[in-house]
C-alpha cells in the first residue's frame, strides 16, 4: 500500500481491512509517499506499533505510485504480492480466498476479483464485473484493463522477471503490467466481490484524467510495439485515441448526465486502472 495524503477516515478504513482479514500470516507494507500531513505519518506509526506484521517506510521525498510499488516489491519477502490502494477496503476473507485459489492452481501467475464501486460515505454505486476465465482474458486485456488493481495478488517472482512496474508510466502503471504479464503468463479473476474501489472526488481519476490518457496511449504504442498485443487491437487503439481527443468539459457533461449507468461507471473505472 502507497499512501499519499489519503483522508484519514478512508486511511483507518483500509488499513483496518487488511490487519482484519481471516488470513493472518503476511507482511504489511505501508510507503509513505511524502504526505504533506504529518497527522498521516503518526497515525501508521501507532498502527506499526499495534501489530507488527507492519512494515512501515516513509519516502524522503515523493516518488509517486509506481515508484513507490516498485520499492516496496524489492524488498517484500512473500511468495505473493497483494496490492491495495489507501483508500479502498478488502472483504475479511479476501486474501484467504486468493490465496487459497493460487495454491491450488499453479499456472496462475496473477488473480484479482470483483469488486464493488462505493462512494465517499461507503454507498454502492455499481459493480465491477471483469473477465474471470484466463482465455477470455487474454483475449479480452487488448480492449481495456480486465483487473482492478486493488483486487490482485500475483507472484512476485513473475513480476520480478517482468521488470515490475514500468516506471515511465506514472499513471495506469498495472495496465502495462498486466500485459506483458499475459503474453507469457495465465491470470484469472474470481468470481466474488472481495473489495471496495473508493470513488471520490480526491482520486487520481477525477483529479489528473486528461494525463492518464495520454499514459494509457503510450502504454498502448508501447506493447504494439514490441509485439505485446495482437495485431486486431489496433481496432481498439484508435478508441482510445478518440476518447483522448474529446474536450475534458464534454466528458465531464457526459459524466453528470450517463454516471448513473452501471455500463458507464464500468467503462470510467476501466479507464482508471
Amino acid at each position: 500500500m502507497s499512501v499519499f495524503n489519503t483522508p484519514l477516515l478512508f486511511l483507518k478504513k483500509s488499513i483496518e481491512s487488511i490487519l482484519s482479514q481471516t488470513y493472518r500470516d503476511f507482511e504489511f507494507i505501508i510507503v509513505d509517499d511524502a504526505s504533506s500531513d504529518w497527522v498521516i505519518r503518526d497515525v501508521l506509526v501507532d498502527y506499526k506499533r499495534q501489530d507488527d506484521r507492519i512494515l512501515l517506510i516513509m519516502n524522503e521525498k515523493n516518488l509517486g505510485l509506481t515508484r513507490s510499488l516498485n520499492k516496496a516489491l524489492q524488498i517484500a519477502r512473500g511468495k505473493y504480492i497483494a496490492r491495495q490502494d489507501s483508500d479502498d477496503i478488502s472483504l475479511s476473507e479476501r486474501l484467504e480466498m486468493q490465496i487459497e485459489f493460487l495454491e491450488k492452481k499453479e499456472n496462475i501467475a496473477l488473480l484479482g476479483t470483483k469488486g464493488f464501486i462505493i462512494d465517499e460515505k461507503d454507498q454502492i454505486l455499481g459493480y465491477w464485473d471483469p473477465v474471470t476465465e484466463p482465455v477470455q482474458l487474454k483475449k479480452k486485456i487488448f480492449r481495456g484493463n480486465q483487473f482492478l488493481h486493488t483486487s490482485v495478488v500475483f507472484r512476485k517472482e513473475v513480476v520480478i522477471g517482468l521488470g515490475s512496474y514500468d516506471e515511465h508510466f506514472r499513471y495506469s502503471q498495472d495496465y502495462d503490467l498486466w500485459i506483458r504479464l499475459l503474453k507469457e503468463h495465465e491470470a484469472a479473476n474470481l468470481p466474488v466481490y472481495l473489495v471496495k474501489y473508493r470513488v471520490n472526488k480526491e482520486s487520481v481519476s477525477f483529479k489528473r484524467e486528461k494525463q492518464q490518457e495520454k499514459n494509457l496511449l503510450k502504454i498502448w504504442i508501447k506493447n504494439l510495439k514490441y509485439g505485446n498485443l495482437p495485431p486486431e487491437a489496433l481496432i481498439y487503439f484508435s478508441r482510445v485515441l478518440l476518447r483522448y481527443a474529446v474536450p475534458m468539459k464534454a466528458k465531464h457533461f457526459l459524466r453528470r448526465t450517463v454516471f448513473r449507468s452501471r455500463s458507464y461507471r464500468a467503462l470510467l473505472l476501466e479507464d482508471d486502472r
